[in-house]
């Protein structure tokens, strides 16, 4: 299989030798440089050809995945529930990233040097933060709205009776909500991406004027935003899923109780009734 042109003129870089102002020789390969960075080989692995490969397997399965659960939901009216909006919106933020970034981003084994512009590297890094926040939002909205189905279910029968237009109404808005306030988040990537100037050129996320701090506070900020605060607020919900769950069983066979127990799980399956 034959090397891309990149490939090839780089290869031509690294052999030929040039004559210095000094008398000397030397490769422009190895004098090239991104930063503080010198590129003194090529890809002498698989991998150039190996990672666009897997990454072209990941796009296919993405977007026939993804791509079949959006129409699915879309295309019959009885699927158009609250928890079925909110994946939809999931999947249309993984659709978003695999049509929009995994192509580019596939081909950097492969390339020597960033080769679609700085608008696609800016598009690229804004994507990627957007997926990111759409689905770690819409997994904790998801959390909340399995809390609220078991442990408050009486509101939830309430609202399927009183008109389920409304109820999807209102989680569209959430969804609505997640994605503009993704989008806010990820709105920095597309002024602080940038692409080194040189002949060797790549995407940067942390543009160099932008120094450390920036660097050290956008690591942190992304912990804490995408990883830490959903996680304790998901892990919140489900834990107290968990305990009305074992107090149900625990009350469910006895006939002296109160009952609450068994009248939630009977009003769940109302909900379900009316729902699908």
């Amino acid at each position: 299989m034959e090397r891309s042109t990149t490939v090839s003129y780089s290869q031509f870089l690294m052999e030929e030798p040039h004559v210095d102002a000094d008398g000397g020789e030397h490769s422009l390969w190895n004098r090239s440089a991104v930063g503080n960075e010198t590129f003194e080989e090529l890809y002498e692995g698989p991998e150039w050809f190996v990672v666009p490969l897997v990454f072209g397997l990941i796009f296919i399965v993405g977007v026939v995945g993804n791509g079949t659960l959006i129409f699915t939901v879309l295309a019959n009216k009885n699927m158009r529930t609250t928890p079925n909006v909110l994946l939809v919106s999931l999947a249309a933020g993984d659709l978003l990233l695999i049509l929009f970034t995994v192509p580019f981003m596939s081909t950097i084994y492969t390339f020597t040097a960033w080769p679609f512009g700085e608008l696609v590297c800016k598009l690229g890094e804004f994507t990627v933060s957007l997926s990111l926040g759409v689905s770690v939002f819409t997994l904790t909205a998801l959390s909340a709205e399995r809390y609220a189905v078991i442990v408050h279910p009486m509101s939830a029968v309430h609202r399927s009776t009183a008109g389920v237009s409304s109820s999807l109404l209102r989680t569209v808005l959430v969804a609505v909500g997640i994605w503009a306030l993704a989008a806010a988040l990820a709105s920095v990537e597309l002024v602080a991406a940038t692409v080194s100037p040189g002949p060797f050129a790549v995407c940067h996320a942390y543009p160099a004027s932008w120094g450390e701090a920036y660097v050290s506070f956008h690591v942190i900020f992304r912990f804490l935003v995408y990883f830490a605060i959903p996680i304790v607020t998901i892990g919140f919900f489900y834990a107290l899923m968990a305990r009305m769950l074992i107090v149900s069983a625990k009350e469910i066979p006895g006939d002296g109780g109160s009952g609450h127990a068994l009248k939630q799980v009977k009003l769940l399956v109302l909900r379900r009734h009316l729902q699908y």
